[in-house]
Parts: C-alpha cells; sequence; structure tokens
C-alpha cells in the first residue's frame, strides 16, 4: 500500500469511529468528501473498524521510509502506529470486548504501566495526610479539598467571562489588542472532552 492510500483509509476509519460516538473526531479540515463517503456508508461495527486499524497496522512496515513526500520518515510512521493502536483498541472497547486496564493504557498513550513500590505510595500517602490535615479518611479529605475548588455548573459562565475580561486587560498592558473584539462562549454538557477551543 503507498502512502496516500494509507492515509486516506487512516482518515476514512476516524471518521467511521466519529459515527460511532459523535465528537470522537473533535476536528476534522480535510477533504470533505472523506466525510461525505463516510456518512453515506452504512452504520460502522466497532469490530470491523478494530479489524480495519489492525489491517493498516500491518501495512504500515510496507509503506517506504523516506525524507520526502513519497513515503514515511520515522517520526511519522511512529505516529501513525500510535494512533492505528489506539483506534483498535477503542474498536474492540465499543464493540464491548474486554480490554484491560493496563492493555488500553499502552493502546491509548503508549506507555507500558506496572504497580509501584508500595513505600513510595505509602511515603506519597503520608506526606497528603500531613499537607491536607484535619481527620478522617484521606481520600474524603482529598475529595473535599478537590471539591473546593470546583465551579458550580451555574457560575461557570459567569466566571469564564470574568476570567476572559481580567485576562484581556492584562494582556492588553503588553500587547496591542483590538478595540473591539468579539468573543462568545458556549457552556455544554455531556460531550467527550473536557474543554474545546
Amino acid at each position: 500500500m503507498d502512502s496516500g492510500t494509507l492515509i486516506r483509509e487512516y482518515l476514512l476509519l476516524g471518521l467511521r469511529f466519529d459515527r460511532i460516538e459523535e465528537g470522537y473526531v473533535d476536528s476534522f479540515t480535510g477533504d470533505p468528501a472523506l466525510r461525505e463517503a463516510v456518512a453515506s456508508e452504512p452504520a460502522p461495527d466497532p469490530a470491523d473498524l478494530a479489524k480495519q486499524a489492525d489491517r493498516l497496522l500491518a501495512e504500515l512496515p510496507g509503506v517506504p521510509r523516506t525524507n520526502g513526500a513519497a513515503g514515511f520518515d520515522d517520526a511519522r510512521a511512529d505516529y501513525l502506529g500510535a494512533h492505528l493502536r489506539a483506534l483498535s483498541c477503542a474498536g474492540r472497547k465499543f464493540a464491548g470486548q474486554p480490554v484491560g486496564f493496563v492493555d488500553e493504557v499502552e493502546a491509548y498513550f503508549d506507555v507500558q504501566i506496572s504497580k509501584g513500590d508500595p513505600d513510595r505510595y505509602a511515603d506519597a500517602h503520608a506526606r497528603l495526610d500531613e499537607a491536607l490535615g484535619g481527620t478522617g479518611a484521606l481520600a474524603e479529605r482529598m475529595a473535599a479539598y478537590r471539591g473546593a475548588e470546583e465551579i458550580p455548573p451555574e457560575r461557570l459562565e459567569e466566571c469564564i467571562h470574568a476570567f476572559s475580561s481580567a485576562l484581556r486587560d492584562r494582556v492588553r498592558a503588553e500587547f496591542p489588542l483590538p478595540e473591539r473584539e468579539t468573543i462568545n462562549y458556549e457552556v455544554v454538557t455531556d460531550k467527550p472532552w473536557s474543554g474545546f477551543n
């Protein structure tokens, strides 16, 4: 498979995941015809998507490694490989196949994790216990500490506008900004991301 075909198939694969979970692809600035082609396909099967990712991953070593546009340099090939492994895992999870936590972390983040030294954890807990003070279970005190920093959802938009205004004043003191500008904020819930643009 040549590099152009592999990239096209990779893009189509990602767009198919967006049909399974809207918002999976949070931004696509590529050829609109690709999105239109995927939109006209039958609904994708997650298990098939996992197989497609595995097939593309198997093709990756056969694409010439070059410094030019005809192939992939090592960094690009590694990047695509990491994404294809993550998409394969996502397809299996969407299909309801069991994926262990350690395997999931490795597939999504390209990191191998293992249990750490229990003494280091105990030391960290002791230091947190001392820093937080108070009494009761450490987990409950940690949750209370973090909860004190949360902004109630009904006040979030007000806080975003106040922060934006203060930031604008601070930046304007150092850099020229337009006299008039418009920024629109939209507070949403139930999205697969915590913040965007």
